[in-house]
C-alpha cells in the first residue's frame, strides 16, 4: 500500500459532502440528479503519449509541448466523451487508465481492453466523479493579461540572472501564446465541474522534489521510472504553466459562493492553510470577464436595454447577432433601421455583429442567422418586448394575444431553436426577461403581468432540463430606461435607470465561469437582488369527510405561518403530508359556510377536481354552471339528483364568451369562477413541437383570460366576484418536460395577481391555487394508488373557503399550495442584495465583488415584497447612493466654498413677490380637496352665512411662488427626484378672506448638511395685496438625498414653533377623528395648484415605486388640520412632520391630545396602521372653540 502523506480527507471529504448535498437539493425531489463532478488540482498529470509526440514534432522549438502532461498535450476529446457519457448515465462506460511506470518512467495510457468499466447494467451508476490532474481548472488568459505576465517574467529573468528560479521568463512569447490558445479547449472539461479542490504549495519549487520522490518510489516498486535528471527536465516543461495560471486558481475559478476549497501544503506536504472560498472573484486576479469566440444573440437589440447588451458583449470579444423588428413599443410596424444602426456602432468600433430583422416568433430564423454568420450560438438573451397597457375592462383580445406572441411564444421560439446547438456544444446560456409587473402583478397590465411571470416558470424548467448539458437559464426583472418606459418616466429618473445598470448582472450570469442557473433576479439603478420562493409551514387537517371549508377557516391562521418556512424547488412531500393528515383526529365540526343564491361557474368540470368543485358548491347551496369540452351532462345530472341546480355548457374554455353566456342565460348572474380546465402535452424541450407549446398556452392561460374577461362586466356591475385560478407546482418551480405547462401555469399566477389589484375596489377577489390531486391528466404520469390517495376531495375545501366572504384580509392576490388536507401560502423572498453608487459606471467585475451580498438570504436583510412598489422600492431608494467621485460635493472631506457662498447669497436675496388671486370657487375647490362634504355648507356653499376658508389653505398661495434662488445653487448634486417633503409649518397671521389677491415672498431660511443628504428650509411670507398686512407665514423643509457633504452646519437653528417636534403623551388620545378619503381625492386636490403627475398618472407613480398615484402630502395635512379645527377650533400655527404615504381611498385617523392651548396630534392610515403625520402640534388661537 502506498504511503499516505498527511491525509487531507478531513478537509476534503466534508467539503465534498456539503457540495453533493447542495447539488441534490438543487434538483429538488428528482430521484436521480445528474452525477456530481469534482475537480482536484495537484502536481500530478498524465496525457496521451501519441498526442504529445505529434505536438512536439510539429512544434520542435516550443519547450512547453515537449513532455507529456503539459497543457495542450492531453486528449481533451476523450475526456469530454467520457464525462458526457457519465453525465448522461450511459451504461458500460470504459474509463481510461494509466500506468505511470510505463514509457521509460514517464507514464502511458494502458490498452483499452484493460480499462475499468463503470455503469454496468447490474451496478449502481456513478454518482460522483473526481477529476484529478495538475492542470485541472486552468483557464486561458486573455491576450492582454498573458502578455503582461510574460513581460513581467522576462523582466525578472533579466534582472535575476542566475538567481532567477522561474521558467516563464526564458520562453518565447509565441510559445506561450500557442499553449494558452490550446488551453481554451480544456474549458469543456472545467465547465463540467460542480466543485473544485486546489492543493497549493507554499513554495511552488517543491514540485521538483515531490516529483523526484514519486519517481524514486516508482523505480523501487516497478523497476522503471524517471531519473533525477529526467525529473528536472520534465518539471521544467510544465513549471511555466504554474507561473501563468496558479494565481487564477488561488483566487477561484467560480463566480458563485462556496464551490472551491484551497489547501496549502508545506514542503513535507502537511496542510498548513485551509481556505474555503465562500466567494472568489475573477476580478481579484486582475481578470476581465471575456466572451471571445462566443456568439451572443440579443433580441430587441435595436434600442434601450437590448442595444446596451449588444454593445457590451461586442466590446468584450463576442460575436453579436443584433435582432430587432424595428416596430414601435406597442408592436406596430417594422424596419431594419434600428438593428442596422447598432451593428454599425459595433463594427465601427472594431467589433463583430450581424443584423437580423425577424420577429421573435420566427426564432428559428434568428438563430439561423447566428449559425450562418459564426457557426455557433453560445448565449441567448430574450429581451424583445412590447407594451399594450390597458385596464382589464377595456382590454381586447388583440391586446392579450400580441403580448403573448412577443413575450411568451417569442422567448420559446428563440430558445427552442438554440437548444439543439447548446446540447451539441454541451454549453449554452439563456437569459429571459420578466418584470416587477410579472413578479407582483400590476394594475392595467394583466396581459403583461401574465406574460412576464410565464418567463419564470419557463426559465426554471429550462434550467432543470439544461443542467446536465451545461446549459444555464436565468430570468431577470429589470427596470431600465427604454422606448417603452420613456413615455412614463421623467428625465431625471430615466438617467438613473440607464440600461447599463442591468447589463453587468447579465454579463456575470452568462459567463462561462458562472454556475448560477434557474435563478430570479431584480436589477436596475445600481441595485441587484435575488428572489426565491418561500413556502409557509401551512396548516394540516385530517383528510376525511370532516375536512370542510368551515373546518379550514378555524385553522386559517396556520396557512400563512412562516415561522418555519421552507425554500422549495418542487412540490411538497404529499405522501408524507397525507400520512400525517390521517393520524390527526377528526376536524372540529363548524357551522357550514353556505353559497345560497350564488352562481358558480367551473371550467373543466366534467371530471376530476372540477367535478368535485361542482358537487361541493352545489352541496352548500350554489347554482352550478358545469363547463367542459367533453359532455358536462353527467355531472349536471349528479347535482340535480342531489337536489341542486345546474346547467351544462359544452365548450372550450377558449370560447369564454359562450361559456359565460350559458351562465347568464340560465341564472342571470355569475358570482364565482373556478378556472380549472387544462390539458397536458409533456415533452422534453429538445423534442417539443410548436403546436404542443401553443395548445397548452391556449387552453390554460388564454382560456383563463377568456372566461374571466367575458364575466368581468357582470362582476363589475354587481360589485362582487370570487375568482380562483389554477397554477401548478410545475409553474411555480418548473419541471422536466413541461416547458409549455410551466410557462402557462406561471403566467396564470401573474395574471391573477394583476387582476386582483384591478378587482379589489369592486369587491372582486382573485386568488391562485397550486393543487395536488389525481385527475385524468395526472393519471398518465402517476401510479393509480397515488392518484387515489390524492383525491380532489382534499383540494375542494380550500377553494370553497376562498370563494366565500369569510376569509380574513388580506383575502386577494395570494398563492396557496393545496393537497392531502394541507394548505400553505407561498410567497417571494428577496435578498437585501447589493447596492452600487449611481455616479460610478457599473462593471461585471464590480458585481462579482458583491456577489455574496446579491445571493445572501441569511444576513438579516431579506424581505418579502408583494407588490410592484415594494418590488422596485430598493431600486428607487438606491438613487441617492452616490460616491461623490467626480461630483460637485466634497464627499464630506472639506468645505465646498462654492455651495457655501451660494447659500449665504441666497439668504440675503429678496424675492420680487408672486401674486396669487383666488375667489369663492377656489375656496370651495380647496375645501373639497381636503375632504369637505356636500353637507358642510360653510365650506362648499358661497351663500352660506358662515362661508369660510379652511386654514390649511395657507399653504396654497406659496406653492408656485418664485424664489430668489434655485435648489441647484444651494446644494450639490441636486436632483428633483431625490427630494422628499419632510416638514411643514404654517402660521396664520390674520383673518383669511374668501377672495382676494395675495403676494408671497419666498426666502431661504437655512441649509443643513446631513452628510449624505441636504436639508433645505424655505420660508415664505404671504401678504394681502390690498392691505399690505401679513396673512400667512410658511416654512417648508425638504430632504434632498445625495446632496450633502458640502461642509455646512450639521444641525438646524431653533426657531421656536417652526422647528418644534411634538411628543405624543402616553395616555389615550383625548379626541379621535376618522375620515375616509375618496379615490378621487388626489385628482381633486391637484386642481388647487400641485399638478405633479405622481398624484394622477399611474405610469409616473409606478416609476416612483407606487402601484397607484399617491395623495399629496399637503392634502392629508389639510385633512388633519381640518380635524383640529373641527374638534378644538382655530389655530394660530401648526407644524407637522410627514411620516408616510397615503393612497386615495384610504382612511385617515387623527389622534389628538390637548395640552393647555396646544393640540398635539398624529395621523395614521387605518388600513395599514402606519403613521403618515407624526410629531405634529397646533397652537390654538385665543378663545378658540370647536367649529364646523
Amino acid at each position: 500500500m502506498s504511503e499516505m502523506i498527511d491525509d487531507k480527507s478531513e478537509h476534503c471529504i466534508p467539503f465534498i459532502t456539503r457540495q453533493i448535498e447542495a447539488h441534490q437539493a438543487r434538483y429538488g425531489g428528482e430521484a436521480k440528479p445528474p452525477p456530481f463532478f469534482v475537480g482536484l488540482n495537484g502536481v500530478q498529470g498524465a496525457g496521451k503519449t501519441t498526442l504529445q509526440l505529434a505536438l512536439s514534432a510539429s512544434q520542435p522549438s516550443n519547450p512547453l509541448v515537449q513532455h507529456r502532461g503539459q497543457p495542450s498535450t492531453h486528449d481533451v476529446e476523450l475526456g469530454r466523451t467520457v464525462f458526457s457519457a457519465i453525465a448522461a448515465r450511459e451504461i458500460d462506460i470504459n474509463i481510461p487508465s494509466y500506468d505511470k511506470s510505463a514509457f521509460a518512467g514517464a507514464g502511458d495510457r494502458l490498452s483499452k481492453d484493460s480499462w475499468a468499466t463503470v455503469n454496468r447494467a447490474s451496478e449502481v451508476p456513478v454518482e460522483v466523479v473526481i477529476f484529478e490532474g495538475w492542470c485541472v481548472g486552468f483557464r486561458a488568459l486573455d491576450e492582454h493579461d498573458l502578455e503582461r505576465e510574460w513581460q513581467a517574467a522576462v523582466s525578472d529573468a533579466r534582472e535575476g540572472g542566475e538567481t532567477y528560479t522561474g521558467r516563464l521568463g526564458k520562453l518565447q512569447l509565441e510559445c506561450v501564446r500557442f499553449v494558452n490558445e490550446k488551453l481554451r479547449n480544456y474549458d469543456v472539461l472545467t465547465d463540467q465541474l460542480n466543485a473544485f479542490i486546489h492543493i497549493d504549495a507554499q513554495d511552488p519549487l517543491s514540485v521538483y522534489e515531490w516529483r523526484r520522490q514519486q519517481e524514486t518510489a516508482l523505480r523501487k516498486a516497478k523497476g522503471t521510472g524517471m531519473s533525477d535528471e529526467q525529473v528536472v527536465d520534465f518539471v521544467n516543461g510544465y513549471y511555466p504553466a504554474y507561473e501563468l495560471y496558479t494565481d487564477v486558481l488561488r483566487n477561484g475559478i467560480y463566480s458563485d459562493k462556496g464551490r472551491q476549497l484551497r489547501l496549502v501544503v508545506d514542503k513535507q506536504r502537511k496542510v498548513v492553510e485551509v481556505h474555503e472560498l465562500s466567494f472568489i472573484l475573477a476580478s481579484m486576479a486582475g481578470e476581465q470577464l471575456r466572451y471571445d469566440g462566443q456568439t451572443v444573440v440579443v433580441t430587441g437589440a435595436g434600442g434601450g436595454l437590448g442595444r446596451a447588451y449588444a454593445l457590451f458583449f461586442a466590446s468584450r470579444g463576442a460575436n453579436v447577432v443584433v435582432n430587432d423588428l424595428g416596430g414601435s413599443f406597442k408592436g406596430e410596424g417594422g424596419g431594419s433601421k434600428a438593428a442596422d444602426a447598432v451593428v454599425n456602432e459595433i463594427t465601427s468600433a472594431g467589433g463583430k455583429a450581424t443584423a437580423n430583422y425577424d420577429s421573435v416568433e420566427n426564432g428559428d430564423k434568428i438563430i439561423e442567422t447566428a449559425i450562418k454568420a459564426y457557426g455557433r450560438v453560445d448565449v441567448l438573451i430574450n429581451n424583445a418586448g412590447i407594451l399594450r397597457d390597458i385596464s382589464f375592462k377595456n382590454m381586447k383580445d388583440q391586446d392579450w394575444d400580441l403580448i403573448m406572441k412577443v413575450h411568451v411564444v417569442g422567448a420559446y421560439k428563440c430558445a427552442r431553436a438554440a437548444w439543439p446547438h447548446f446540447r451539441k456544444q454541451k454549453y449554452g446560456r439563456v437569459i429571459n426577461t420578466a418584470s416587477a409587473a410579472g413578479l407582483f402583478g400590476s394594475f392595467g397590465q394583466t396581459n403583461y403581468s401574465a406574460a412576464k411571470l410565464a418567463q419564470v416558470g419557463f426559465t426554471e424548467t429550462l434550467a432543470k432540463e439544461g443542467a446536465k448539458y451545461n446549459i444555464h437559464a436565468n430570468v431577470i426583472a429589470p427596470i431600465a430606461a427604454s422606448r417603452m418606459t420613456a413615455t412614463v418616466m421623467p428625465p431625471e429618473v430615466l438617467d438613473k435607470l440607464k440600461p447599463e445598470w442591468v447589463v453587468p448582472l447579465v454579463a456575470v450570469l452568462v459567463h462561462k465561469s458562472s454556475e448560477e442557473t434557474g435563478s430570479i433576479f431584480e436589477v436596475g439603478g445600481g441595485h441587484i437582488a435575488k428572489l426565491r420562493w418561500q413556502r409557509a409551514k401551512g396548516t394540516l387537517l385530517r383528510a376525511d369527510d370532516s375536512f370542510t371549508p368551515a373546518a379550514l377557516l378555524k385553522k386559517w391562521d396556520g396557512v400563512a405561518d412562516f415561522s418555519e418556512p421552507s425554500y422549495p424547488t418542487g412540490p411538497a412531500n404529499f405522501m408524507e403530508l397525507l400520512e400525517d393528515a390521517h393520524k390527526l383526529p377528526p376536524n372540529d365540526p363548524a357551522e357550514p359556510i353556505r353559497y345560497d343564491g350564488k352562481v358558480a361557474l367551473i371550467t373543466g368540470a366534467g371530471a376530476g377536481i372540477g367535478r368535485l368543485y361542482a358537487l361541493q358548491f352545489a352541496k352548500y347551496g350554489a347554482k352550478i354552471v358545469v363547463n367542459d369540452l367533453m359532455d358536462p351532462e353527467g355531472v349536471v345530472q349528479e347535482i340535480k339528483k342531489l337536489g341542486g341546480e345546474a346547467v351544462g355548457v359544452k365548450a372550450s374554455a377558449e370560447d369564454g364568451d359562450a361559456v359565460v353566456k350559458g351562465a347568464i342565460d340560465a341564472f342571470g348572474r355569475i358570482d364565482i369562477i373556478i378556472n380549472n380546465a387544462g390539458i397536458l402535452r409533456d415533452k422534453a424541450f429538445t423534442n417539443m413541437e410548436d403546436k404542443q407549446f401553443q395548445q397548452v398556452l391556449d387552453v390554460h392561460l388564454r382560456g383563463t383570460y377568456k372566461v374571466t374577461k367575458a364575466a368581468w362586466p357582470y362582476l363589475l356591475k354587481q360589485k362582487y366576484g370570487r375568482i380562483i385560478n389554477t397554477t401548478s407546482t410545475s409553474g411555480i418551480y418548473g419541471n422536466f418536460g413541461q416547458a409549455n405547462y410551466a410557462a402557462a401555469k406561471c403566467g396564470i399566477l401573474g395574471f391573477s395577481r394583476a387582476l386582483a389589484r384591478e378587482g379589489q375596489k369592486y369587491n372582486i377577489l382573485v386568488n391562485t391555487i397550486a393543487p395536488n390531486a389525481g385527475t385524468a391528466m395526472t393519471r398518465s404520469i402517476m401510479p393509480e394508488e397515488m392518484v387515489q390517495a390524492f383525491k380532489p376531495d382534499y383540494i375542494a375545501p380550500a377553494v370553497l373557503l376562498l370563494c366565500s366572504d369569510k376569509v380574513p384580509e388580506p383575502n386577494t392576490g395570494r398563492l396557496f399550495e393545496v393537497g392531502s388536507g394541507w394548505v400553505a401560502e407561498t410567497r417571494w423572498q428577496r435578498t437585501g442584495g447589493a447596492a452600487f453608487p449611481v455616479d460610478v459606471t457599473l462593471t461585471p467585475e464590480a458585481v462579482l465583488e458583491k456577489w455574496a451580498d446579491v445571493l445572501n438570504f441569511d444576513d438579516g436583510r431579506a424581505d418579502h415584497p408583494n407588490d410592484p412598489s415594494a418590488g422596485t422600492a430598493k431600486i428607487m431608494a438606491n438613487m441617492d447612493n452616490v460616491s461623490g467621485k467626480g461630483a460637485k460635493s466634497s464627499g464630506g472631506k472639506g468645505k465646498n466654498e462654492e455651495v457655501l457662498a451660494a447659500i449665504e447669497a441666497a439668504k440675503k436675496a429678496k424675492a420680487e413677490g408672486t401674486e396669487f388671486t383666488y375667489d369663492e370657487r377656489d375656496v370651495i375647490l380647496y375645501n373639497l380637496g381636503v375632504g369637505a362634504k356636500r353637507t358642510d355648507l360653510a365650506l362648499v356653499y358661497e351663500n352660506d352665512d358662515n362661508f369660510q376658508v379652511l386654514p390649511g389653505f395657507g399653504v396654497i398661495p406659496t406653492f408656485n411662488a418664485i424664489a430668489p434662488y434655485s435648489m441647484g445653487e444651494v446644494v450639490p448634486n441636486f436632483n428633483m427626484k431625490m427630494l422628499l417633503h419632510g416638514e411643514q409649518y404654517l402660521e396664520i397671521r390674520g383673518p383669511i378672506p374668501t377672495e382676494g389677491t395675495l403676494v408671497s415672498y419666498p426666502h431661504l431660511v437655512e441649509v443643513v448638511d446631513k452628510g449624505n443628504a441636504g436639508l433645505v428650509v424655505s420660508g415664505s411670507v404671504t401678504k394681502d395685496k390690498r392691505t399690505g398686512k401679513d396673512l400667512f407665514y410658511n416654512e417648508s423643509t425638504v430632504f434632498i438625498r445625495g446632496s450633502g457633504g458640502f461642509g455646512g452646519p450639521s444641525k438646524g437653528t431653533d426657531r421656536g414653533a417652526a422647528t418644534r417636534v411634538y411628543k405624543t403623551p402616553s395616555r389615550a388620545p383625548d379626541s379621535v377623528v376618522e375620515e375616509k378619503t375618496t379615490e378621487e381625492q388626489a385628482a381633486l386636490y391637484r386642481l388647487s395648484g400641485d399638478r405633479n403627475p405622481l398624484h394622477i398618472d399611474p405610469g409616473f407613480s409606478k416609476v416612483g415605486g407606487f402601484p397607484t398615484p399617491i395623495l399629496h402630502g399637503l392634502a392629508f395635512f389639510g385633512i388633519a388640520s381640518k380635524a383640529v379645527v373641527k374638534t378644538y377650533g382655530a389655530f394660530k400655527n401648526i407644524k407637522v412632520r410627514f411620516a408616510g404615504v397615503v393612497l386615495p381611498g384610504q382612511t385617515l385617523i387623527t389622534e389628538m391630545w390637548k395640552e393647555g392651548n396646544v393640540v398635539i396630534f398624529q395621523t395614521k392610515v387605518k388600513e395599514t396602521g402606519k403613521l403618515c403625520i407624526a410629531g405634529a402640534g397646533a397652537e390654538l388661537a385665543e378663545g378658540a372653540k370647536p367649529r364646523l
